[in-house]
């Protein structure tokens, strides 16, 4: 199934994301997840769903409530038939996803593989 990569990245972010580790001291706890599914994006740009990609997020927020930090990561593969690189592309990008709890900004960074393996991540800044 093809997805258009710009709605494609906004619902894979609000799905999940990745462990990273806090700048500063905070009583709050960090709040890991993790699940299965998220798009994979192959080389001409069209987006699929991975129904077996593993997806790990972690979400922390300061003592006072603001956002401390959240991250995403996921692993999946291209399907049959989808475009391979000759070689590893990785592109990296900023943008600002608005969650439940407010805009976030951050780097997202994207790796697709001449073997069909595609990884992704989101870390807020």
């Amino acid at each position: 199934m093809k997805i258009h990569h710009a709605r494609v990245l906004a619902v894979a972010l609000a799905g999940a994301f990745v462990l990273t580790f806090a700048t500063s001291v905070s009583a709050t706890p960090a709040s890991p997840d993790k699940g299965t599914a998220c798009y994979v994006g192959d080389a001409n740009g069209s987006y699929y769903i991975d129904a077996a990609c593993q997806t790990h997020d972690v979400t922390k927020f300061n003592a006072d409530g603001t956002l401390a930090f959240y991250s995403y990561q996921d692993a999946g593969n291209l399907p049959a038939g989808a475009a391979l690189p000759t070689h590893a592309i990785t592109s990296k990008s900023d943008a600002c996803f608005n969650f439940s709890f407010g805009v976030v900004c951050g780097t997202v960074e994207e790796t697709i593989m001449p073997s069909g393996v595609y990884k992704s991540s989101f870390k807020s800044y």
